[in-house]
């Protein structure tokens, strides 16, 4: 099917006002994802990767299906995630302890070796440097985006 029969096809199917619904909630959902994927490859850029090591970790079930989806593959409302506490130490010299924001449905054990990414002047803004936890959920935005 050509672009313009697919167009013609949808605008049958959900008629010509709710296409342009679709098309703008698409369009706007893309360039929102685009923004923060722009902003996150400045955070990356802008960070030094360090490791660490799981000094404890925190249970917490997942409240609804979506922050659950959002967090982990094939995750559920009450499924649990765990999110470490990780001890690193900055270029500085500075040992810093910080539970990840990053919650996941991976465990982690006491000891564990992980990578953080931080911003070398503020280590508030530390992450755990998986892929999922750094682009995952911004790719899926753009993905949705696109498809509408």
């Amino acid at each position: 099917m050509t672009d313009c029969s697919m167009k013609k096809l949808f605008q049958r199917l959900a008629g010509r006002r709710y296409y342009r619904i679709f098309v703008l909630s698409g369009l706007l959902l893309a360039v929102r994802a685009l923004y923060h994927l722009a902003f996150m490859a400045m955070f990356v850029h802008e960070s030094v990767v360090l490791p660490g090591e799981v000094t404890d970790v925190r249970q917490k079930p997942f409240e609804d299906t979506i922050s659950a989806l959002v967090h982990g593959s094939g995750s559920c409302a009450g499924d649990v995630s765990y999110q470490p506490f990780v001890r690193f130490t900055l270029p500085s010299g500075i040992v810093i302890n910080r539970l990840m924001t990053d919650a996941g449905n991976e465990d982690y054990t006491i000891g564990q070796s992980v990578e953080v990414i931080t911003p070398a002047l503020d280590p508030s803004g530390a992450r755990i440097n998986q892929w999922k936890y750094l682009w995952g959920t911004e790719t899926l935005e753009l993905g949705v985006g696109v498809l509408l």
